[in-house]
């Protein structure tokens, strides 16, 4: 198995846009696992997770197997469910729109899981700057992705917050 990691500036809603277009034409899963500190097991619902996704980060796990609902933490899900891809939707605030993640663990026959990376990679631009708030210094990151809707948050005076630290990211 391989690991992936996919780590992008994304409007909840594009979010969700995307995820809503993949499961009307493949045979998946997607599963609400609620916020930090709050493991909650809950089907996918669109209006629920935008509204979570204002108060704070919200895990989803997608799947195109059976998916082991009966868990009651977080690190007990993961253990009984190896192959499914784990999406993090960043909290977006009014002036701020933390980073989101795609990761998980893949295999060459997890086809329909890879298909989701390349889904999200498509809509993607690259390139950014880097800045820490603290020190002021900058550096160029070739590699930062984003969307449409991330670069008109952040044109319209948004911050695209780091998923940890609080490195602040500008679109080139």
């Amino acid at each position: 198995m391989k690991k992936t990691t996919l780590q992008f500036h994304m409007l909840p809603s594009e979010i969700l846009d995307c995820l809503n277009d993949f499961i009307k034409t493949h045979a998946v899963k997607i599963i609400s696992l609620g916020k930090v500190n709050s493991f909650k097991i809950s089907p996918f619902e669109v209006q629920e997770i935008s509204a979570l996704s204002e108060t704070g980060t919200v895990f989803l796990a997608i799947g195109d197997g059976v998916i082991d609902e009966t868990c009651t933490t977080f690190r007990e899900f993961q253990q009984k469910n190896t192959r499914l891809l784990y999406i993090t939707i960043g909290c977006k605030k009014n002036d701020s729109l933390k980073e989101s993640v795609v990761s998980g663990f893949l295999s060459e026959d997890d086809i329909v899981l890879k298909k989701i990376n390349y889904l999200f990679k498509k809509r993607l631009h690259k390139g950014g700057i880097a800045r820490n708030p603290e020190t002021g210094t900058s550096v160029e990151v070739p590699s930062h992705y984003y969307s449409d809707g991330a670069q008109h948050f952040e044109k319209n005076g948004g911050r695209l917050v780091a998923f940890a630290g609080n490195t602040i990211y500008s679109v080139i």
